[in-house]
């Protein structure tokens, strides 16, 4: 895949943008790399590495600012990217499907995703990005709900 068709790719996926991207196996011993992973929440670490997350040795290596140790002893050298989804809101619908709908620059989701490849990693962007088009949606049905 181009860049351009990642480019593409990433506007059919709701817009979903790479805000932060890492190469683990080029920066691993950055502070950039492990402030990210300090900063992640529990879920997305569990989401993105649940090796490390069930790993008996967690709990200390979250304490000790350690994660990248996790990284290397599950050999996760790949590509970990902060995704941001905009928020999607005032959708019509026709036949049940959506047909449009507006899109907040302000408001978006983050998550993140975690794989060994870069083509590996768009196709997790899309399901991230897919997935919370879909928690928009049924959350804009409930709203318009009498």
């Amino acid at each position: 895949m181009t860049n351009k068709q990642v480019h593409a790719a990433l506007q059919d996926f709701h817009r979903a943008e790479i805000v932060k991207l890492f190469w683990i196996a080029a920066s691993l011993s950055t502070s950039e790399l492990e402030d990210a992973l300090i900063e992640m929440d529990d879920i997305y670490i569990k989401n993105c590495f649940p090796e490390i997350y069930e790993s008996q040795h967690f709990e200390k290596w979250r304490s000790n600012c350690e994660l990248t140790e996790g990284l290397t002893h599950f050999d996760k050298y790949g590509f970990l990217a902060e995704v941001h989804i905009p928020h999607a809101f005032n959708f019509v619908y026709h036949e049940g499907e959506p047909s449009k709908w507006e899109v907040s620059s302000g408001m978006k989701r983050i998550d993140y995703v975690y794989a060994e490849t870069t083509e590996d990693l768009i196709k997790e962007v899309e399901k991230v990005a897919e997935s919370a088009f879909q928690d928009f949606m049924r959350k804009d049905k409930e709203r318009q709900k009498p």
